[in-house]
């Protein structure tokens, strides 16, 4: 594991650019300041720029198949998306406290409703329709797709992994039994922070757990995986460099290749 740069605010959702491999993050200000916003970062520089300050507590993000940004936000019940000049447009509101957007390849959004713990399927026109109308309980957070299509979601306040299913409801695949932060899909599994733990989980299809990364100490040491430290919340994988990215609430980005070097 290794620091690429240290953000003046906490990185929640995390998202690659599908086209330069950029890595944009919710950027959060603990005491709740107006300066939150979106921050795209270069991982090979750790080079910064902001967009959309101001943002009503940004959370989960997440690029279209036209690589727009679309970034859940907390405090308006709403989903926003950045435009090609900059700006912010509202794509949908009325959710239930969002904190994940996933972008799915017919254009529509899926939009978790947070309280409820239930699933909403957004159009283009802001229109919306029940996804996962059976409530996988209060805490339903982050989402993420697999190659295949498979749909995975976790629960914050429980640590539970489910598959989000086509009838409607969610099934339960894996428990870490402790507050998880975000999740992603890398290279045939999932992987899990487990927030307040220091440590990155991976999640088998078939819900077997190991941990991959973290000693489970405080503080921020890079090093090998297992024994590196941080403060692991936002995590998202490189399909095509092969790494994690891991955002933390003191602003670092760290990175996690799945293949050593050879050099």
């Amino acid at each position: 594991m290794t620091t690429i740069v240290r953000h003046t605010h906490f990185l929640d959702g995390l998202a690659v650019h599908p086209g330069d491999g950029s890595v944009w993050a919710s950027a959060l200000d603990p005491n709740r300041g107006p300066e939150e916003h979106i921050v795209r970062i270069d991982p090979d520089t750790g080079e910064t720029e902001r967009f959309l300050v101001g943002l009503p507590f940004p959370l989960g993000v997440d690029f279209d198949a036209e690589a727009r940004l679309h970034v859940a936000t907390w405090n308006d019940r709403s989903v926003w998306r950045l435009e090609a000049n900059g700006s912010g447009l509202v794509v949908t509101t009325g959710s239930d406290f969002p904190s994940a957007v996933l972008a799915l390849d017919d254009g529509t959004l899926l939009v978790n409703n947070y309280t409820l713990g239930t699933v909403d399927r957004v159009r283009d026109d802001g229109s919306r329709e029940g996804f996962v109308t059976e409530p996988a309980g209060f805490g339903l957070h982050d989402m993420v797709r697999a190659p295949d299509g498979t749909i995975y979601a976790g629960n914050f306040e429980d640590g539970r992994i489910f598959e989000l299913l086509p009838q409607g409801r969610a099934r339960p695949i894996a428990d870490m039994q402790t507050r998880m932060g975000f999740l992603t899909w890398l290279d045939g599994n999932l992987y899990v922070t487990a927030a307040d733990r220091g440590m990155v989980w991976r999640i088998t299809p078939d819900g077997e757990i190991s941990t991959f990364a973290g000693s489970g100490s405080p503080g921020h040491v890079d090093g090998p995986a297992l024994e590196a430290t941080f403060d692991a919340n936002g995590i998202v994988g490189d399909p095509k460099r092969h790494v994690l990215y891991v955002g933390e609430r003191d602003g670092s980005l760290r990175r996690i290749p799945l293949v050593a070097p050879t050099d």
